[in-house]
């Protein structure tokens, strides 16, 4: 059957699948050109919304919606169930709706409604206290973009199906093992930790093409110097004949390594205020990067932490993208950019309207890139959970350790209550700069915040005596400022985090939120302390705890752990990954 399969898809002139995920493993398992495989999705029906008639039940219930078979993870769902706690199984039915079949798990513990009629079936999911759907392998999962589309609380697994239908709308669990067959989704390859770390290549199957001629580089945009942009930098010190690709420039921001090269804009460049509110075009993100022709490349590398790895290289060309965070605007900070109080009604009703189409674009546009690196394990595990796919490595960005070093003269007063502490951030929303303004302005305490962006302004609003905004601050006034302060707060949950490493360079502890890419960089009780919740008083919390601590910090050992993430193991590692990737 298999090898039937495989010669009448390679007869056919056109196939069609019901996502990306399916068309991914056609082209790994059937050895299909991607270009012959459209993906068009399922739809549901008009009565599948929110608003109806209820189906009445006894008390609450989960629902489940499907065939009840081994495949879809039953055994699974009944042992989460009975692991509740007591209380909540009292209060809450498990009902199966669907017909039995062979291999189907022992189903004792559950309700079994057999085969609900299409016409009860909105109702019943309706009235569900929330849908699982724990399938092992999905070619769409219908039922999940049902109980959705009837305003649902869902919880999935991670099946790369069901994360490209749910959009980031449903919670994914992991999957406790896999399917297994001929088309069932093959064990991924083992990634390794860049720190000097060597890993085979992801697919053997995926075509290697000529000898690299033209190689282009693709950024999101140009408008300054940040993380982003310093690994732009050292890719264009691997390649320096490379062009450069992105949705915008401004001229004279990126200093003269990458403004040396050749630099291609999209349409963007020419609308109107473009250069400064460049974010309120996020719709045409999408179709500003697939218009860059970069059809006489054969090799393109992008940095990506919105849409270049949206970028189409030409057919039989290589695509690697080095990716800072899946489009964080549309995933898991949406509430922080457009959340009540963030932005006004009418941005927030459109950001709602457009969110669900670039969250499919930006799942579906993983396709166009042959090879996967993130910037941390932390990122590598958004990836899997946005995107639905292993990454195929881990380099951590490039931190220009070198320019940074302890002060000798750092008195103890400087280093306690009366120094300062720093803070080195653009001022977007997702950075969560508003806690370390309001917690630093209770207390009264110096601090010091170094950046620019649109929320200067409601930030210095906030913000008390004790707190001064010292706008952009040239890099290489930089050194002084980390050396000299009292430690570094770091108040978000950062993707990797250049200025935390930065800090430490110069021998100073950090303050950062337990969460995202300082849990890889900061060691505690050694090079810094985390603070728990992002609110105010977990933040002054962790300032008593980072003071108390102070006298037993050693600048020497915190400059030596941040040289583990210094620039030149960057550009020997990118390197390393390149040349098995591209």
């Amino acid at each position: 059957f298999a090898r039937a399969l495989r010669e009448g898809a390679g007869r056919a002139a056109r196939i069609v699948t019901p996502t990306e995920a399916i068309a991914r493993e056609a082209v790994e398992l059937l050895g299909l050109s991607r270009d012959r495989i459209r993906a068009i999705p399922h739809g549901v029906g008009p009565a599948f919304t929110p608003d109806g008639a209820r189906r009445p039940w006894r008390r609450a219930y989960v629902l489940y919606v499907g065939a009840l078979n081994a495949r879809k993870g039953l055994d699974t769902l009944l042992d989460a169930f009975s692991a509740l706690p007591e209380r909540l199984r009292r209060e809450h039915d498990l009902l199966l709706a669907g017909p039995r079949e062979r291999g189907a798990p022992d189903l004792r513990d559950a309700t079994l409604l057999g085969y609900v009629p299409d016409a009860d079936l909105p109702a019943l999911l309706r009235g569900a206290a929330a849908c699982c759907y724990p399938s092992r392998y999905e070619g769409f999962g219908l039922p999940l973009l049902e109980a959705m589309a009837c305003g649902v609380p869902c919880v999935a697994s991670d099946d790369p199906a069901l994360v490209e239908v749910a959009g980031g709308a449903a919670l994914h669990a992991r999957r406790p093992d896999r399917a297994r067959g001929p088309f069932a989704p093959r064990p991924r390859p083992r990634i390794d930790i860049h720190l000097g770390a060597q890993r085979e290549r992801a697919s053997a199957r995926l075509p290697r093409g000529p000898r690299v001629k033209r190689v282009a580089l693709v950024h999101d945009w140009l408008t300054g110097l940040r993380g982003g942009e310093r690994v732009l930098e050292v890719l264009c010190r691997i390649y320096p004949d490379a062009d450069i690709f992105t949705l915008l420039h401004v001229p004279g921001t990126c200093g003269p390594i990458i403004e040396s090269h050749r630099i291609t804009t999209s349409f963007l460049q020419r609308l109107p205020f473009a250069h400064t509110r460049y974010r309120n075009y996020l719709p045409l993100f999408p179709a500003a990067i697939e218009s860059l022709d970069l059809r006489s490349y054969d090799l393109v590398v992008s940095t990506s932490h919105a849409v270049a790895k949206g970028a189409q290289a030409a057919e039989g060309a290589r695509h690697v993208s080095y990716v800072h965070t899946p489009m964080r605007y549309v995933w898991d900070q949406f509430d922080v950019y457009f959340g009540k109080g963030r932005a006004d009604p009418l941005t927030r009703a459109a950001a709602h309207a457009f969110a669900p189409w670039l969250r499919r674009w930006d799942v579906r546009s993983t396709t166009r890139a042959n090879a996967l690196v993130a910037n941390s394990r932390f990122i590598a595990g958004r990836i899997k959970r946005a995107w639905g796919r292993e990454v195929d490595a881990v380099v951590y960005p490039p931190v220009e350790t070198s320019k940074f070093v302890p002060a000798p003269d750092l008195t103890d007063e400087e280093k306690g209550p009366h120094g300062y502490a720093l803070v080195v951030t653009a001022l977007v929303p997702y950075k969560r700069v508003e806690l370390a303004v309001q917690s630093f302005a209770r207390l009264g305490r110096r601090l010091l915040v170094a950046g620019d962006g649109p929320g200067r302004k409601r930030l210095e609003a906030m913000a008390g005596p004790s707190v001064r905004f010292l706008g952009s601050v040239p890099h290489a006034d930089l050194a002084a400022l980390y050396a000299r302060a009292s430690f570094f707060v770091l108040p978000c949950e950062e993707d990797f985090g250049i200025a935390p490493v930065e800090a430490q360079a110069a021998g100073r502890p950090v303050l950062a939120l337990a969460r995202g890419g300082a849990l890889e960089t900061v060691v505690p009780e050694k090079s810094g302390v985390f603070f728990d919740e992002p609110t105010v008083d977990s933040l002054i919390a962790g300032i008593e705890e980072i003071d108390r601590l102070q006298r037993d910090f050693d600048p020497a050992w915190i400059r030596e752990h941040a040289e583990r993430f210094a620039a030149p193991r960057f550009e020997r590692e990118m390197r390393e990954t390149l040349a098995r990737l591209a």
